[in-house]
């Protein structure tokens, strides 16, 4: 319903300044194509009674309550005839069906709490940073129209999507189409006017909170793809000297982590992956363990565009193909590496939390029984807790990539493809520790990357059908249907 509706919410309100205030307007008055005005919205006429009170006076005026509507007394007459032409006077007074006000700046609060419960959850970084989710609810009064815009749009089609209510659907579209026009146009002046100061921090939210509605609602597959981009560049506006501390330093951490899943998509080398992005922001605030592995995930994107233009070179000039394939599985052995001294050292971390040392256990599986032989399964793993199985399947996505890279540029060997299901497998596990009943925070949001890359990668049939029923099933439950089953990469024409 809600990707059906964005179209034309986006022609509605396509005459709509940025700069007005958020606010609802009050229906404007219809007229017919004679100039007149329709019975329900003419006024309540008077009934003039000759009978008691003498020619011309009017004695039943209609008699309001403290909310401005008719009151009983005024629909009551204690004579039988007065009461008869105030009813037929009541009947023909209808509030018009067509316009239904917005319910946005009432349940605001409301609405965006619902989304703060949602997007918080357990702390992946593991850090002592205050959420930028809990900003939102201030956002709502000091930001600008099209932050706020942004923000009701994102928490009205999270909590319509996830309650069923088409009409707060609807509404979404309406603030979403009207937060778009002023995000152009903010980013129009950010290109053309080099003299404007850079984005400010409420302004990095507008796109940040568009791609959560896109996650959400998809009114088109890439439209994730764009907002997270168009983050990503006003944090290069800033430069990365002036994201080290407070919101925007936890807003750079958000967006950073999306680039992964945007230059991964695209196959496009990401800026944060140069070296004044890796370590300028965090002069104040050290990197977390995930940060680390974003460090290397973000390596990725150069790999897979060079795996492209050795494609190329394959054809047209086979001799310069060769040295170019040896430096790029290099690269990609070097990334493959860094990645088995990350998880070493996410054991050990672990180790010196809580002296156990361990981040997952396995349970053994019960015997299958008759006919389910065949059947696929994976392992049964218990994580230390929820952030550690969302970044455990991080990893274990990258491995995929990482060697099916391999795959590609390599001779045949069975040990690639064997890596690839070995690590399907086990990102199938710690996707499967989420409680798809309750999946909050960015766990639930992370294992939707790794789902998607077996259904693309994995070479088991078995192994891309589990991924598919598993993002079917977070699709039911979490609010996050766009992400899930429409947006870009889309991978069901694979696996269905």
């Amino acid at each position: 319903m809600i990707g059906a509706t964005a179209g034309a919410s986006t022609a509605a309100e396509s005459n709509v300044p940025d700069r007005r205030k958020a606010e609802d307007k009050p229906p404007a008055t219809v007229l017919r194509g004679d100039g007149s005005i329709p019975p329900s919205r003419l006024p309540i006429r008077t009934t003039i009674s000759r009978n008691d009170t003498g020619p011309g006076k009017r004695t039943n005026e209609p008699e309001l309550d403290g909310d401005g509507n008719l009151s009983s007394v005024a629909l009551t007459s204690r004579r039988n005839g007065r009461s008869m032409a105030l009813g037929i006077a009541t009947h023909k007074f209808q509030l018009p069906s067509s316009y239904q006000p917005s319910r946005a700046a009432a349940f605001q609060q409301h609405f965006v709490s619902h989304l703060i419960s949602s997007l918080r959850g357990p702390l992946l970084t593991r850090t002592r940073l205050r959420s930028w989710a809990l900003e939102l609810p201030a956002l709502l009064t000091s930001a600008g129209p099209t932050t706020v815009y942004s923000v009701r749009a994102a928490a009205m089609a999270f909590y319509g999507i996830r309650t069923g209510d088409e009409s707060i659907q609807t509404d979404a579209c309406r603030w979403y189409a009207m937060g778009l026009m002023g995000q152009r146009s903010l980013l129009q002046k950010y290109s053309t006017d080099r003299l404007v100061e850079g984005p400010t921090v409420e302004e990095i939210f507008a796109p940040i909170m568009f791609s959560v509605f896109e996650v959400v609602a998809c009114t088109a597959p890439s439209g994730w793809i764009h907002h997270l981009s168009a983050a990503g560049r006003m944090l290069e506006m800033r430069g990365p000297e002036n994201c080290q501390d407070g919101t925007v330093h936890t807003l750079f951490r958000t967006i950073r982590l999306g680039s992964v899943f945007v230059t991964v998509t695209t196959e496009m080398p990401s800026i944060f992956a140069s070296d004044p992005w890796t370590s300028t922001p965090f002069s104040l605030h050290p990197k977390s363990m995930l940060d680390r592995l974003v460090d290397i995930l973000l390596q990725l994107p150069d790999c897979l565009a060079r795996r492209n233009q050795f494609i190329t070179l394959k054809v047209q000039t086979p001799l310069e193909s060769e040295t170019f394939r040896a430096k790029l599985e290099t690269r990609v052995l070097l990334l493959v590496s860094r990645l088995d001294d990350w998880w070493q050292q996410y054991e050990e971390e672990a180790a010196g939390e809580d002296g156990e040392g361990w981040l997952f256990q396995q349970i053994p599986q019960q015997p299958f029984e008759a006919g389910e032989e065949n059947q696929y399964s994976p392992k049964a793993l218990i994580y230390r807790d929820g952030p550690t199985a969302a970044t455990a399947s991080l990893y274990h996505a990258a491995n995929m990539i990482a060697y099916r890279l391999l795959l590609t540029i390599s001779p045949p060997s069975h040990l690639h493809s064997w890596s690839i299901a070995s690590h399907a497998d086990y990102a199938l596990s710690s996707a499967g520790f989420q409680n798809p009943d309750d999946p909050s925070g960015y766990g639930a949001l992370l294992i939707v990357f790794p789902l998607k890359v077996v259904c693309q990668l994995a070479q088991n049939e078995q192994q891309r059908n589990r991924a598919q029923e598993m993002l079917e099933l977070l699709a039911r439950r979490s609010g996050m249907e766009g992400i899930c089953r429409r947006a870009t990469p889309v991978y069901t024409q694979r696996y269905r």
